[in-house]
């Protein structure tokens, strides 16, 4: 797929793996805040490549953007049980497949190529008929703002440790939320206050500058 003159969306396989643990290692070293990037471990990357979707960007051969689908049947679950959890059941879900591993270079950043990466994996997503989690660190504005712009939801937080609080943000695949109205913005660096909003039904559905819009779902829920 053609994107423009120089950049072309590529599936990645098992034989990329090296060259996109590469990638992903340098880009990660190369980031101001280490913590937005969760990295694979060599096991969970070749399984994802091997197992899953796995997509990437080149500039005249070089790989300058990547990002995967997560396959695997019983962590589908796991991230479906902490939406349905975090939200006190408001979101049933039974299986949502992470998108994971969107990185873009530094060099090539501001060039459109995360909306670019994000649309083959949406597209693939509706192809193989599973709905998606991106799972994203609290304080990384750019990545929440890039699947928020995807209509994706902010619809379930995770705590790792104090250095990783994670949103889990969810796109339906068949149908997609219908919200009554806007209820609140919470200042992303505001856990607590993010945790009791999905609590009490709201989703996230936009970013206004460093806060998340929160709306509540319809009595339908769904349209």
């Amino acid at each position: 797929m053609k994107e423009n003159v120089n950049f072309e969306v590529v599936k990645l396989t098992g034989g990329d793996y090296e060259e996109e643990h590469a990638f992903l290692t340098r880009s990660r070293k190369a980031l101001r805040r280490k913590t937005f990037f969760y990295p694979y471990t060599d096991e969970q990357l070749k399984a994802v490549m091997e197992g899953g979707e796995a997509f990437g960007v080149r500039d005249r051969g070089k790989l300058v953007g990547t990002f995967n689908i997560d396959l695997d049947e019983e962590y589908a679950k796991e991230l479906a049980d902490v939406i349905r959890k975090s939200t006190n059941g408001a979101v049933d879900v039974d299986a949502c497949y992470e998108a994971s591993g969107l990185m873009v270079d530094g060099a090539y950043r501001g060039k459109g190529l995360g909306k670019t990466l994000m649309k083959a994996v949406t597209e693939r997503a509706n192809e193989l008929k599973i709905d998606l989690c991106g799972v994203v660190h609290i304080e990384n504005l750019a990545s929440l703002n890039t699947f928020l712009g995807q209509n994706f939801v902010v619809a379930g937080l995770f705590e790792l440790n104090f250095r990783y609080i994670f949103l889990y943000l969810l796109k339906k695949f068949e149908k997609s939320f219908e919200f009554a109205q806007e209820c609140d913005r919470i200042n992303v660096r505001k856990s607590d206050a993010v945790k009791q909003a999905l609590a009490q039904g709201m989703l996230g559905t936009a970013l206004d500058g460093d806060e998340i819009v929160f709306s509540r779902l319809s009595r339908k829920g769904l349209k």
